[in-house]
């Protein structure tokens, strides 16, 4: 990846010097522009470095240091103004000031016939580091959805011919558009888009700049409506922060959008990739189960939810159900009332009367003669650790299992 700091070690650059905004070095470098007019957004996208000419602006300290404001406002890599003894011979003091404080490098380089020059070399180094990335992200790309199989050693060769070191751990997460045929038929959506590949574009853009302000090594794999992020472990001990910021973004970018960003297990061998990939992907189908969860989810913290996804034989999980609270549902559907309903709630308060009967809007005395009445139909005591244990885990798998019906109908009346 290139970024701001590549600048300062460039021959071509030697007169460069940065004024301010040191602490933004970082920033990724994607193309170079020289700025034509302002407003900026009308002419650059997210991580372009621009050369700000002089020629035919406004030069005021008012005006330049609203060119920084506005540069960072756009997410741009950085600016470079073009000093020239009549126009602008220096910058004033300000301008490095309001750099510094946003965190965005600002640069000035004495302006002389090179400069196309000088653009271009950024230009091929720029294009040098991406042809470097897109080999190495092919090589993770056919260890994903490639359909031929290798061999273990085979796989660590190719690693090391793709400069990806096959001794390392490895982080993979899964940032997909859950939703985007929904949001695409919004109105305010289909007055700005003619088709859903127009926003998945905007989408796989939006992902890759906002991986690279946020992570220093990552590859970033595009695949139908999702992007998979894969980094190196040890370069960021605390993984998962940028992608809960960046789930954050990402949400605030596309309002009603249902974007979800998970997490496989690590991977400690290679040719174990597609089973992290795969656990990231049934991490989000269980949150769609559980939509109150956040938009980021660890598929090794999914707990009861994780075990339940991995028994495919529904009617197991079925028969669980009915050799344990079957005859309380049984007794619901006969006098339609509502026991189930009062022994989850029961649960998910941890046994407290009072709060379920408070939540339920019962009086204590009437929840009383409710959990033994359940007692009663099932044959059951609450106070057996036993017995509390197994309907536990049969109301969980109730629950599961009405969620699973209940989007197997949405998606059939989808169709």
């Amino acid at each position: 990846m290139t970024t701001t700091n590549d600048l300062l070690s460039m021959p071509a650059l030697s007169d460069l010097k940065l004024v301010g905004g040191s602490a933004g070095l970082n920033r990724p470098m994607k193309w170079v522009y020289s700025i034509l007019s302002q407003p900026f957004s009308n002419w650059v996208n997210f991580g372009d470095l621009i050369f700000y000419n002089a020629a035919g602006r406004d030069t005021s300290e008012t005006m330049l240091v609203r060119a920084v404001e506005e540069a960072a406002h756009c997410q741009l890599a950085g600016i470079i103004f073009l000093l020239d003894e009549d126009l602008l011979p220096s910058l004033p003091p300000s301008v490095g000031t309001r750099a510094d404080e946003l965190s965005f490098p600002a640069f000035t380089l004495p302006i002389t016939s090179s400069i196309n020059n000088i653009q271009h070399d950024i230009i091929l180094h720029i294009m040098s580091n991406e042809k470097k990335m897109e080999k190495s992200t092919a090589f993770w790309s056919d260890l994903l959805f490639g359909e031929k199989k290798i061999g273990r050693d085979e796989i660590m060769g190719e690693a090391y011919y793709n400069d990806i070191n096959p001794k390392m751990y490895y982080a993979l997460y899964l940032i997909q558009f859950c939703n985007l045929a929904e949001y695409c038929s919004l109105p305010v959506q289909q007055k700005q888009v003619s088709h859903p590949s127009s926003i998945l574009s905007g989408f796989y853009s939006r992902v890759d700049f906002l991986l690279s302000y946020h992570l220093e090594e990552y590859w970033c794999i595009r695949h139908q409506e999702s992007c998979i992020a894969i980094l190196p472990v040890s370069l960021a001990p605390d993984n998962d922060a940028p992608f809960i910021r960046i789930a954050q973004e990402l949400g605030a970018q596309y309002p009603e959008a249902r974007i979800r960003i998970s997490k496989g297990s690590l991977v400690t061998d290679l040719a174990n990739i597609k089973k992290s990939y795969q656990e990231a992907q049934r991490a989000i189908y269980i949150e769609s189960l559980y939509p109150e969860a956040l938009p980021f989810i660890d598929y090794s913290k999914l707990g009861f939810q994780r075990l339940l996804y991995e028994i495919s034989d529904l009617s197991l999980l079925k028969e669980y159900v009915e050799d344990t609270i079957g005859p309380l549902l049984a007794y619901d559907r006969e006098n339609h009332s509502s026991y189930y309903q009062t022994m989850l709630c029961y649960y998910r308060n941890f046994k407290n009367i009072a709060q379920t009967a408070k939540q339920l809007n019962y009086h204590r005395n009437s929840m009383i003669l409710r959990i033994n009445k359940i007692e009663t139909i099932l044959g059951k005591s609450f106070d057996s650790i036993a017995d509390f244990y197994n309907i536990y885990v049969a109301l969980e798998i109730q629950e599961y299992l009405l969620k699973i019906k209940e989007l197997t109908k949405l998606a059939g009346s989808e169709e």
